[in-house]
C-alpha cells in the first residue's frame, strides 16, 4: 500500500526554483506542488502568453507551528485571478496532510481560487467552520470532498455543501454522521453522486442507552483497535446489539440503492486500522 505520510522538513525546491522550472517547461499541463513551492511569481510564470494552459493543479499543504510551512498564503488574489483567466479549464486540488489552524486555512484559501476538489488526510483537521467557509467560497466549482478525519457534529455543514455546491458529485466522510442525513445526502443529489461515500462505524443509527447515573457522558467513547490503537466512536452507535447494527446496514444499504441508482458500499473503521 502507498504510504499517506509525508516528511515536513524534507528538501524542497525554492519557488524560485519552480519559476526557473516552469519557463523551460512550457507544455506543462500538469503541476503538483507543496505549498512552499508556490509564489506570485510562479503563479505569473504559468500565466504567460507563450505557453499552454495548465490544465491541473495539485497542492500538498502541510503545516507545523516551528516552520510555517504554509507559505501558499503570500500568493495574491490578484495571482490567482490572472492564473485563472490564463488557464480557464483549470482544475485545482488541495490535500491537507496536518492540523492548519483555521485563520492559517482560511488566508491559504482564497475565494478567487477556482476550487474543484479539497481532501483533508486523516492527522489533519476539518471543522464545521471549515465546511461552512468552503461552501459559501467554492459553492460554484467545488466538485470533489473528502474528509478522513474524525469529525463530529457536522451534520447541518455537510448537508448544506451537498445543496448548495452545484458541481459537488464526490463525496467521502469519514466523519459522525446521523442516519437521516446519510439519506439526506443522497436524496440531494440522487444518481448525480460519482462517489458517495460514508464510515458506516460513525453512522448513527439508535438512541443512546444511558442510566441516570450517567446523564452527563460525552457523546463518544474510546475504543481500542487491533493494533493498539485506539479511536472514538459514538455511544449511539455501540450501544446497539450486533444484530440491530446489522440490520440497521441493511435497511441503509437498501435505503441508498434507490436513491444512487446502485448497491452502496460504505467503508468502515479498519479502512484506518
Amino acid at each position: 500500500m502507498q504510504s499517506t505520510w509525508t516528511l515536513n522538513n524534507i528538501p524542497l525546491p525554492s519557488p524560485t526554483r519552480v519559476q526557473t522550472l516552469v519557463h523551460h517547461f512550457s507544455n506543462l499541463l500538469i503541476l503538483r506542488l507543496r505549498s512552499i513551492m508556490l509564489d506570485d511569481d510562479v503563479m505569473l510564470a504559468l500565466s504567460q502568453p507563450d505557453r499552454r494552459p495548465l490544465q491541473c493543479l495539485s497542492i500538498l499543504v502541510t503545516y507545523t507551528r516551528e516552520e510555517k510551512i504554509t507559505s501558499i498564503k503570500t500568493v495574491s488574489a490578484e495571482a490567482w485571478k490572472r492564473l485563472k483567466k490564463f488557464s480557464p479549464d483549470i482544475k485545482i486540488d488541495f490535500t491537507i496532510m496536518t492540523q492548519v489552524p483555521y485563520i492559517e486555512l482560511a488566508a491559504l484559501l482564497k475565494p478567487e481560487i477556482p476550487l474543484t476538489a479539497i481532501c483533508f488526510m486523516r492527522h489533519s483537521r476539518c471543522t464545521d467552520s471549515t465546511i461552512s467557509s468552503l461552501t459559501n467560497k467554492y459553492r460554484c466549482t467545488l466538485k470533489k470532498f473528502i474528509d478522513y478525519t474524525d469529525s463530529t457534529g457536522c451534520d447541518s455543514y455537510v448537508l448544506s455543501m451537498a445543496e448548495e455546491c452545484e458541481q459537488l458529485d464526490y463525496l467521502v466522510y469519514n466523519g459522525s454522521l446521523k442516519q437521516t442525513t446519510v439519506m439526506s445526502l443522497a436524496q440531494v443529489k440522487g444518481k448525480q453522486w460519482l462517489r458517495f461515500g460514508v464510515n458506516i462505524d460513525n453512522v448513527i443509527t439508535a438512541v443512546p442507552q444511558r442510566s441516570n447515573d450517567n446523564e452527563d457522558d460525552d457523546d463518544d467513547i474510546i475504543l481500542k483497535m487491533t493494533n493498539g490503537g485506539h479511536y472514538s466512536t459514538p455511544i449511539m452507535r455501540y450501544c446497539e446489539s450486533e444484530e440491530d447494527n446489522m440490520q440497521s446496514v441493511r435497511l441503509l444499504t437498501e435505503n441508498l440503492k434507490q436513491y444512487l441508482g446502485y448497491r452502496w458500499q460504505p467503508f468502515t473503521q479498519k479502512l484506518f486500522s
